[in-house]
């Protein structure tokens, strides 16, 4: 797929990045602790608040309806709410064993997204 998204704040007409926040970091942390648990291991951009995997991009498109992540797209933190409304994971159990960690890496990535009000930039 060959796209990094990557998530982004709005702050008085700014982007800040998670790694610019104390918060959003320890979340982001937090998740790739969780995902390295229940899958063994993790989407290595995760604790920076991206994804980096194109197995993990796959997830992340097709939870949102996309055949393809459409690369260069920015989802400000208003679409990224609307999309959560739709967002259709797959149940983790049907989850092959070597996938669970780029499932659950664009998982938890679009639930923290979805969760602090953030957008993503699709890079």
């Amino acid at each position: 797929m060959g796209c990094d998204p990557f998530a982004f704040a709005v702050v008085d007409g700014h982007w800040l990045l998670p790694k610019d926040s104390p918060d959003l970091c320890k979340q982001f942390e937090a998740a790739s602790v969780e995902v390295r648990d229940l899958a063994g291991c993790v989407d290595s951009d995760l604790e920076t608040g991206a994804l980096e995997l194109s197995s993990s991009e796959y997830f992340l498109a097709r939870a949102l309806g996309f055949e393809t992540i459409p690369r260069g797209d920015l989802w400000s933190p208003e679409e990224v709410q609307a999309m959560a409304n739709r967002a259709r994971w797959e149940r983790p159990e049907e989850i092959a064993a070597d996938d669970r960690r780029a499932y659950w890496s664009a998982r938890r990535f679009f639930e923290l997204c979805v969760l602090n009000n953030l957008g993503i930039f699709l890079s």
